[in-house]
């Protein structure tokens, strides 16, 4: 019985033992994993204690400790990974934790811990960054712990209202700060950014777009700007489309394009309907390049139709230039009015885009335009070889063509004596076979009124003489025929 009893005492020990080994091990995995998770561990309410803490935690190389008495950009806490490849060897330095001051920039939430630090023999000051957080006190870390002392204050104003805006804390604070350094640097992107970005998380959308407003103007290149939410971009686009300044409603545009807004908005189009209206060209062209993006083609060719009669001829040439991105026959009436264009070079690009999806309308007014430069060129080119030679260009494009319209100034070319010399007869002959039987039809009917010609010899002589084709070329053609 006695056996027994004592068994039964060591045995419940044993069990007991286990117990409280298990319960240690839960309690330390917990605690581990609420440092995974990201959970902000509370310290001393004091600067200058969490300081000492973090230095003491250094000396003993405990980085879970260091860990959980520190707190970065992006995090109220920080993990093992944040702190295992910190440079320690600086606390060994530490002489001394001497006061605690409350900032310049933020009194409130950020404290200096002032340390003396003994460097090569020489004594000197440095301070950490301490922030008055909702778990405590916490030293700031952004890739270093011991900062100069003592700091400039718009280094701190900076360095705080990254921290506060990267956590999302503090807006009163961050705004505070954020109105300093613009005060300071009027023009600095990242501030404007930042103060924009907190109004709109604090949801003070008038004042967002104001700061908006003076980013868009500043931030040329747009790094900052499309940083920020679409439905305030385009907010911000509306309001300065509205101003009465051109160059208010100029960087509208801009930031519409840039912006692709056309995509996230459909309510843009009004906004656009009205641009293609307004009396500066260069409104009306930024606006097309907005249109230019609208995802339903067809919803384009309403604006296309204003602007293909517009009065200037730039945006002209760039409404044509977009209808020759439009995939699909609905462009072709508007083209074809084009042809009519008083601008040449509006006429010439609008013909060359319907010649290419083989439209005759096109390809015939092509045709009278380089016939027309070919004759120009040959008139005022006064026996001038290298005048002469702007025109080489426009036969070989002109025989590529391959239609018989194009034979009448190529032979006036041929005839030219003063060409001939200076380039070879065999250019205009090898624009005239890309044409090939259509050309023999045109000589047939200009050079004999009746076939017997042909057939006595005339006619193919003639031909010879002007094309400076081969009889036996020019028979064979004739048999195709």
């Amino acid at each position: 019985m006695k056996y027994c009893k004592t068994s039964l005492i060591f045995l419940t020990a044993i069990i007991l033992l286990i117990g409280f080994s298990c319960k240690a091990n839960n309690e330390n995995k917990t605690s581990d994993k609420s440092q995974d998770k990201g959970k902000a561990v509370k310290t001393s309410k004091s600067a200058i204690n969490v300081a000492n803490d973090f230095v003491k935690a250094g000396m003993n190389g405990d980085f879970k400790r260091l860990a959980e008495l520190s707190c970065k950009n992006d995090g109220l806490y920080t993990s093992f990974e944040d702190v295992k490849n910190l440079d320690l060897g600086n606390i060994g330095y530490i002489e001394e934790i001497i006061r605690e001051e409350k900032s310049e920039a933020d009194p409130d939430n950020l404290t200096l811990a002032v340390v003396r630090a003994k460097v090569l023999g020489e004594i000197g000051f440095f301070c950490f960054y301490v922030f008055k957080t909702s778990a405590g006190y916490k030293i700031y870390l952004q890739g270093n712990y011991l900062w100069a002392y003592p700091p400039e204050k718009e280094e701190l104003a900076r360095m705080a209202l990254g921290f506060y805006f990267s956590n999302k804390i503090k807006f009163k604070e961050a705004i505070t700060l954020a109105e300093y350094l613009i005060s300071k640097n009027a023009t600095d992107l990242q501030i404007h950014y930042m103060l924009a970005a907190i109004y709109i998380m604090n949801n003070q959308k008038p004042k967002a777009i104001s700061e908006m407003k003076t980013l868009v103007n500043l931030d040329n290149d747009y790094k900052y700007i499309l940083l920020i939410e679409k439905d305030y971009l385009v907010a911000t686009a509306k309001e300065m489309f509205g101003e009465e300044s051109t160059n208010s409603k100029r960087k509208a545009l801009d930031l519409i394009n840039k912006a692709s807004l056309v995509l996230a908005d459909d309510s843009i189009i009004p906004l656009l309907e009205e641009a293609i209206l307004y009396e500066d060209f260069q409104v009306r062209r930024m606006a097309l390049r907005s249109i230019d993006k609208l995802p339903d083609m067809e919803k384009r060719i309403p604006f296309f139709k204003t602007l293909i009669k517009d009065e200037n001829q730039v945006v002209r040439w760039n409404t044509i230039a977009s209808l020759d991105r439009v995939d699909n026959d609905s462009k072709i009436p508007l083209l074809e009015e084009a042809l009519q264009d008083k601008d040449i070079g509006v006429k010439e690009k609008t013909a060359r885009i319907l010649n290419r999806i083989g439209n005759d309308k096109g390809r015939k007014v092509l045709i009278d335009i380089l016939s027309t430069r070919l004759r120009t060129i040959i008139n005022k080119s006064r026996d001038n070889k290298w005048e002469l030679g702007k025109g080489v260009p426009i036969i070989k494009e002109l025989g590529s063509l391959r239609d018989i319209r194009a034979v009448p100034v190529l032979i006036e070319t041929r005839l030219y004596a003063r060409f001939t010399q200076a380039y070879s007869p065999n250019l205009i002959k090898s624009a005239l076979l890309k044409i090939g039987k259509p050309a023999i039809t045109y000589l047939e009917e200009v050079l004999s009124n009746e076939k017997k010609y042909i057939d006595e010899g005339v006619g193919i002589q003639c031909f010879h003489s002007v094309s400076g084709w081969s009889f036996e070329t020019i028979l064979r053609e004739l048999k195709k025929k």
